[in-house]
């Protein structure tokens, strides 16, 4: 990877020789470890939310311990802006030890690179579902970003993310993920969904997944409405829902946020996935693309 971009430097830690290091390491660190060996880059307040109730005094405390044991690394970017944080290669081989290399994520990263911004919006979805869903009683099954699915091999469609829900009623629906960020591509836009289209009648299915439906998240509320309304006067709807990544962070999976083709009125995420979809393609508003 090349260089480090000059916003992004890299912070020194108080790193400890392994004889010095404390050994006191808990639940939590092993899942801070493992969430960013899957997850590659998060926030302060990514982290906070996930593991420390919001709290980001604590949050910082425990990265520094972290940190000094050289598990963790940390990257300021700019004074306006949150510090990432990485796993090291000592890091990722505490998770190895921990999951016997079960469902392993690729090497540590050297370093952010230009696509940290639309990382950080894919890991942002994903941690906004993992702190809403207990509030439903549901949880994430599974999930597969974008660099995971390029690692199973080469295929012409693939999603930013693709996951699988469980409600409370055990009922499990799986989704992919489109996460525009200020991308400002209609005509890309509207190939990617033709793509998926195409996909929703093949014989394997998305990565072998049928049945799912598709959630365009944007950063930009405009933007949004505008790939809305461009799939509307297309010739692919389908299963398609909308919404913008603020309103996600704020509402989690409870808020009334998502829209159809049609913008009219707007459901939430266990809502629409209670709606009885069609599988043969008919009806834009809520058409279940499958095999």
């Amino acid at each position: 990877m090349g260089e480090i971009p000059k916003p992004l430097r890299r912070r020194q830690s108080r790193f400890l020789p392994a004889s010095k290091r404390s050994r006191r390491a808990t639940a939590r660190d092993g899942r801070i470890l493992l969430a960013l060996a899957k997850m590659r880059f998060l926030t302060t307040s990514q982290l906070a939310r996930l593991y420390f109730g919001g709290s980001r005094s604590a949050t910082n405390k425990r990265l520094r311990t972290l940190m000094d044991q050289g598990l963790v690394r940390v990257w300021a970017r700019n004074l306006s802006e949150e510090n990432l944080y990485s796993i090291t290669r000592a890091g990722d081989r505490e998770v190895q030890k921990t999951t016997g290399g079960r469902d392993h994520a690729p090497s540590p990263p050297r370093g952010p690179d230009g696509n940290l911004d639309h990382l950080l919006a894919i890991n942002e979805v994903r941690v906004s579902l993992a702190v809403s869903l207990p509030r439903v009683r549901g949880m994430l099954t599974w999930w597969r970003s974008e660099w995971d699915l390029r690692a199973v091999g080469p295929s012409r469609l693939i999603p930013d993310a693709l996951f699988s829900i469980r409600w409370e009623d055990g009922q499990e629906h799986s989704f992919a993920l489109e996460l525009d960020n200020a991308t400002k591509s209609i005509g890309g836009f509207l190939k990617k969904m033709l793509r998926y289209e195409a996909v929703g009648i093949s014989q394997s299915g998305l990565f072998g997944i049928f049945g799912f439906l598709i959630l365009v998240v944007g950063r930009e509320p405009r933007w949004v409405e505008r790939y809305r309304d461009s799939l509307d006067e297309g010739a692919c709807g389908g299963a398609v829902w909308f919404a913008a990544l603020d309103d996600l962070k704020k509402e989690g999976v409870e808020g009334s946020i998502w829209t159809t083709t049609e913008g009219v009125k707007r459901y939430s995420l266990r809502e629409i996935s209670s709606l009885p979809y069609s599988t043969e393609g008919i009806g834009r508003e809520t058409c279940l693309i499958s095999g």
